[in-house]
């Protein structure tokens, strides 16, 4: 979850940014995301060996909802970054 905060940061520090943070800020976009995307491994690895069938549910709805989340985040702030650094990301 701090790394989707993370991530949500990063597109308005981007588009109001010079170009020195902006650049920061997509070093922190892409460590945030490789991060949760690590974070969510464990988390599948973790749900699999579980047996209560509710509990595997919900936190599975919980996975879901942040990677949604978080891959939404991920592409405004990369889209941000871009545009402001006049690049390719």
């Amino acid at each position: 979850e701090r790394a989707l905060d993370v991530l949500q940061l990063a597109a308005p520090v981007a588009e109001k940014g010079n170009v020195n943070v902006v650049s920061d800020a997509a070093t922190a976009m892409n460590l945030a995301h490789s991060a949760l995307l690590s974070a969510i491994v464990n988390v599948d690895i973790n749900l699999n060996a579980i047996k209560d069938e509710s509990f595997v549910g919900e936190w599975g709805a919980r996975r879901d909802a942040l990677m949604a989340e978080a891959d939404l985040a991920y592409a405004v702030a990369r889209r941000t970054c871009a545009t402001t650094l006049g690049l390719s990301l």
